[in-house]
């Protein structure tokens, strides 16, 4: 049988471990105490890789102060970051399970507002932040501003594919590329390489790519 270290007692940043309280889909989580005395139940892989460092204190704390002491709070993208950071870090923030329960956090570069402005650049009319990858991080190299319709197809479930230094949804691929979905479906199931497999025009006069 195997045995699972024993966290109690440990200290993450503000979270100190009481007990092991439960484990759903073979993930551990712990009953942990903030520092402001708030308790609840954190996942292991949000503790030990820094994605929650609190019950969600600490970045009100750090919105504050950036907000009085640089004006912030009145920059067209200051919600965004402050959400950006609460769903990834507060286990009391509504879209805390889909994030931070999930081991999605904020590049540490993104903790200081000015270069997350410098990095994204103003957001575009009717577009929202996204991210490339749905399993990954907030980043640069992983954040895009983006449409609702394009968000609808980076969907968790989307077929995600990596090639010539980009990761991209069937979807987008099929777009940038106009070889249909099937076809590259096809040919990624019968081992090409996905540069090959999208770069390859589709011969029409055979029945097979």
């Amino acid at each position: 049988m195997k045995n699972f270290k024993d966290f109690s007692g440990s200290q993450f940043v503000r979270w100190t471990v009481i007990q092991e309280n439960e484990s759903r889909g073979g993930r551990r989580y712990f009953l942990c105490r903030c520092d402001c005395g708030k308790e609840a139940s954190v996942l292991l892989y949000s503790l030990t890789s820094g994605a929650s460092k609190s019950c969600g204190c600490l970045q009100k704390e750090v919105a504050s102060n950036t907000g009085r002491t640089h004006g912030y709070s009145d920059h067209p993208l200051y919600h965004t970051w402050i959400c950006m950071h609460y769903r990834c870090s507060d286990p009391g923030y509504v879209d805390y399970p889909k994030y931070g329960a999930r081991g999605i956090s904020v590049c540490d570069r993104w903790s200081d507002f000015n270069l997350f402005v410098f990095d994204m650049g103003d957001r575009p009319d009717g577009m929202t932040l996204d991210r490339r990858d749905n399993d990954d991080g907030y980043y640069l190299e992983n954040c895009r501003w983006a449409t609702a319709e394009q968000q609808n197809r980076n969907r968790r479930n989307s077929h995600m594919i990596t090639a010539f230094g980009q990761t991209l949804s069937l979807a987008e691929w099929v777009e940038k590329t106009g070889i249909g979905r099937y076809a590259i479906r096809g040919r990624l199931r019968g081992g090409w390489e996905p540069e090959r497999a999208l770069s390859t025009p589709v011969d029409h006069s055979r029945k097979i790519v």
